[in-house]
């Protein structure tokens, strides 16, 4: 009966006749309090965000063509004292400007159409700005301490001061979010509540005195609404990772504030917020709906492909599917690397007609395009705590699963005790063989701990630490990194799961048990 209903829904959904969504509502609703009581609660709420978005997308402007935008001449410039670095980078969804740090100083001629809030990387410290078109942009900061000593000049100066107070505050704020998503329910919901009055009247009241530009205090309302929407998102995952339970359910009409959001209006994308919100939106109804279908997640694209249908099947807006889609690939590739990529790569390119964002995936792509799923796994030739050199060819006709850990590593020794399951599980199995490949400075630190945890399998010290082969054949950027090889030295994954996810151990059992 579902499956029907869910067929009648996405028919109706991509007409655009109002009459047929709304006789669509009613006929849903109908049929829901038929069969309401057999239907299970985390369904319920499924079903019940549904209808949120059909009424959302019955009301909405779904015109995706885009008006041409006016691009006008703007200037961000800059004083980085003792910079240690040589760049400075602004960026939205649409824009990347470097400046180049000389003497200390940068300036950058760009042409921009919106006022937005734009993510400055300065090495590995971040901060955000408001920039309005027209305007210019100054900025001041200790190389060593960029975020905490950010400050500016001209005409955006209230208002970038403003934001980067409250950037400060909100680290500082972080524990007692924390505390918050441990809450039940309904203390959680008032929490949320109070936090987003208080926010509201400070900018409120800074706005007043200020006299800041009406597209700020715009945007900055945005970002109080979708900041609380994306904790109330948020919470069914937090509340059971921070209470280490499993399986919380919500009361049934907990998702109702989703109706009073706009989720498919392109000139929020301004909003860092926004975009934060309809990300995190996506991840966790994605996710639900691959619960609700029994996806195992087997498939290494499983999560990204979940996505990539919610996405496309309730938002209408192609500067928002641009952007959904842009980000989901973006974020699929970075931590699978080629894993299913080609698969969502045809997709993404027949969905979005965002030429830049082709670009730009296209480009990471290719950096992972000789360690696809069936490509020759490069081979290493590491000694064990004997002196004993091996290669992947001396394990040829086994699975082979690779560990690429360090002492000094705290995920990777978080890692051992399921990774020792694992070895334990398929102790004496001649179909799988178990290596950990260390990529220690520290030579004796490596065997001490790998005689006093006794630790099994094939334990393997690589030859230059992060200088070494295996690093630089496989694109290793951080440990623990799992590989997973088959038989006969090809590739199955890269970026394999982790000894401590339930994927690795479907995976295994569907490759080795059959």
């Amino acid at each position: 009966m579902i499956i029907n209903l869910k067929a009648r829904f996405l028919f109706y959904y991509d007409t655009n006749l109002m009459l047929n969504k709304m006789l669509l509502i009613i006929e849903y609703f109908c049929t829901i309090h038929k069969y309401y009581k057999i239907i299970s609660s985390p369904m319920k709420n499924i079903i019940y965000l549904a209808l949120i978005l059909l009424v959302f997308n019955s009301c909405g402007d779904n015109n995706s063509k885009t008006k041409p935008s006016v691009l006008i001449p703007t200037t961000i410039v800059g004083t980085i004292n003792q910079s240690p670095y040589p760049n400075i980078i602004f960026t939205d969804d649409n824009n990347r400007f470097e400046g180049k740090i000389t003497n200390g100083q940068f300036s950058i001629n760009t042409n921009i159409a919106h006022p937005g809030l734009y993510v400055v990387a300065y090495g590995r410290d971040k901060s955000v700005v408001f920039i309005n078109p027209g305007d210019t942009l100054f900025i001041n900061a200790e190389g060593q301490r960029f975020s905490r000593t950010l400050s500016f000049k001209g005409p955006l100066t209230e208002e970038n001061t403003y934001m980067n107070e409250k950037a400060l505050l909100d680290r500082q704020r972080y524990s007692t979010k924390v505390k918050d998503y441990k809450l039940g329910e309904a203390e959680f919901i008032a929490a949320m509540n109070y936090s987003r009055e208080q926010n509201q009247s400070e900018l409120d009241k800074t706005a007043a005195k200020k006299k800041f530009n009406p597209a700020f205090i715009s945007l900055m309302n945005n970002e109080i609404i979708y900041e609380w929407a994306t904790d109330r998102v948020n919470y069914n995952l937090y509340h059971e990772f921070y209470n280490k339970i499993e399986n919380l359910e919500l009361s049934e009409n907990y998702y109702t504030f989703l109706q009073d959001l706009k989720y498919d209006d392109a000139s929020l994308l301004g909003s860092i917020k926004f975009k934060e919100f309809i990300s995190n939106y996506t991840g966790v109804f994605a996710k639900k709906e691959m619960e609700s279908e029994k996806d195992t997640g087997l498939k290494d694209n499983a999560e990204a492909m979940a996505k990539f249908n919610f996405i496309k099947a309730t938002f209408k807006n192609q500067a928002i599917v641009n952007f959904l889609l842009y980000t989901t690939l973006k974020q699929h590739i970075r931590y699978e690397g080629a894993n299913g990529t080609k698969e969502l790569l045809s997709i993404f390119n027949s969905s979005t007609n965002n030429e830049s964002h082709k670009a730009v995936i296209q480009n990471d792509y290719s950096k992972w395009e000789n360690l696809e799923e069936g490509q020759a796994a490069p081979t290493f030739n590491y000694a064990d705590m004997k002196g004993k050199l091996y290669g992947l060819e001396n394990f040829r006709g086994k699975y082979v699963y690779i560990d690429v850990w360090a002492t000094w590593c705290g995920p990777c020794r978080k890692e051992l005790p399921h990774l020792e399951e694992l070895q334990e599980k398929y102790k004496g199995s001649d179909k799988i063989v178990f290596t950990s490949i260390s990529i220690d400075q520290n030579t004796d630190a490596w065997r001490k701990m790998v005689t006093e945890k006794e630790m099994q399998g094939i334990q393997l010290l690589a030859d230059a630490a992060w200088q070494s082969s295996i690093v630089k054949d496989y694109k290793i950027s951080g440990i623990p990194r799992f590989l997973l090889i088959d038989p006969n030295g090809e590739i199955i994954s890269v970026n394999a799961p982790r000894p401590s996810s339930d994927r690795i151990k479907a995976k295994l059992a569907h490759l080795i048990e059959g």
